[in-house]
C-alpha cells in the first residue's frame, strides 16, 4: 500500500448530476476508506455506473466535488490514472488487435506493469493460446477477462468494477474474483466493485454502500450490516397481534402459515423483549446479500423458510 495516499481514495461531497429533468445523483455524500472492497449495490438505473465515471474523471458533475486518489477527479495527472485500474460493464477493447498486441500496448503506458502476474494471469483467465486471435474474435467471456487482465496487472491502488464477471461461465466467475480480491489482500488496494450477482459482491466485499434515490443511504461494514438486520420466525398465540408488526424495528412482516415472519433491524436485546412481552418464541435467521438487499431499499423480500 502505498503511505502517500489519503486515508480516503475517493472522497464525494454534495455531487449533483443531471440527465434531462432527472437528477442521477442528488447532493450525493460518500468516501471510500483506503484499503477495502466496497460492494456499490443499486436498482437499474439508479445511477451507479455515473458515479463510477464521475469518480475516474469521465464524467463531470454540475455540483459538489470528487477527489479520487488524493486530487480532484475532473483533472487527474498521469500519476493518479497510474494508480486507477478499471473495467467498464461494456469492456471496451481495441477489435483489430492481437491479443498479444493489445496487452504490450497497455504495458507501455502502465509503468508499474508486472511481466510476472501478467503471465500468471494469462495462464488463469485462459489467455495465452488466444494470444494471436484478434481481441473482435475472442468471446465475450475471454474479452471480459481479458479487460480485467489489463486492470491488474500494473498492481493499481484503487480498482474500479463494473459488472466485471457479467459473461463468465461458473468456473471463470470463481478465477477473476479470486484474482480480485488477490489484489487487495496481497497489494492492499482499494476496490469498488458493482454488480447485480449479490452472492459475487458478498463474496469479495468487506463494506457495502447502496445508492437509492440519487444518493449513497447505506454505507456500512458487511459483517455489522448482517447482524443489524435479521429475519425473525415468530411463534405463538400472539403472533396475530397487530402491535407487532408496528415495532419500530421491524421493516417488513409476513404471516406464514401459523408462524409471522418479520425482517427487522434488531439484536439480542429486542428480541429478548419482544418474546416477554408477547409469550412469543423466535427463531433467528440470518441473511446473505441477495435477501438483504431488498430490506436495505425498504422493499419487503419473500419470507425465507429453508
Amino acid at each position: 500500500m502505498n503511505d502517500h495516499l489519503p486515508d480516503s481514495l475517493v472522497s464525494i461531497r454534495q455531487l449533483t448530476l443531471t440527465r434531462g429533468d432527472k437528477a442521477v445523483l442528488d447532493g450525493l455524500d460518500w468516501t471510500v476508506p483506503r484499503g477495502t472492497a466496497t460492494g456499490l449495490l443499486g436498482r437499474n438505473g439508479s445511477g451507479k455506473t455515473s458515479l463510477m465515471h464521475t469518480l475516474l474523471g469521465l464524467i463531470v458533475s454540475e455540483e459538489g466535488t470528487c477527489t479520487t486518489l488524493g486530487q480532484d477527479a475532473r483533472s487527474l495527472d498521469d500519476d493518479a490514472n497510474e494508480r486507477l485500474g478499471f473495467v467498464d460493464q461494456h469492456y471496451q477493447l481495441i477489435d483489430w488487435m492481437r491479443v498479444d498486441q493489445h496487452v504490450h500496448y497497455v504495458e507501455r503506458m502502465r509503468a508499474r506493469w508486472d511481466t510476472d502476474l501478467q503471465g500468471r494471469l494469462l495462464d488463469a483467465f485462459d489467455l495465452r493460446e488466444s494470444a494471436g486471435l484478434r481481441v473482435g474474435a475472442l468471446s465475450p467471456g475471454a474479452r471480459q477477462r481479458l479487460s480485467v487482465l489489463l486492470a491488474l496487472c500494473h498492481r493499481p491502488d484503487l480498482i474500479v468494477l463494473d459488472e466485471p464477471v457479467s459473461a463468465q461461465d461458473p468456473i471463470f466467475r470463481k478465477v477473476v474474483l479470486d484474482a480480485l480480491r488477490a489484489r487487495v489482500i496481497e497489494d492492499g488496494a482499494t476496490l469498488i466493485l458493482s454488480s447485480h450477482v449479490l452472492r459475487d459482491v458478498e463474496s469479495i466485499v468487506d463494506r457495502v454502500a447502496v445508492l437509492d434515490g440519487g444518493r449513497i443511504t447505506i454505507d456500512a461494514e458487511l459483517d455489522a450490516m448482517k447482524e443489524s438486520y435479521q429475519q425473525w420466525i415468530v411463534v405463538g398465540a400472539a403472533t396475530s397481534s397487530e402491535e407487532i408488526a408496528q415495532l419500530p424495528f421491524v421493516i417488513s412482516s409476513e404471516r406464514i402459515g401459523g408462524a409471522l415472519s418479520l425482517h427487522v433491524r434488531a439484536g439480542e436485546a429486542e428480541r429478548r423483549e419482544l418474546e416477554s412481552r408477547f409469550s412469543v418464541s423466535v427463531e433467528v435467521k440470518s441473511l446473505d446479500l441477495e435477501r438483504l438487499f431488498p430490506v436495505l431499499l425498504g422493499v419487503s423480500p419473500k419470507a425465507v423458510t429453508a
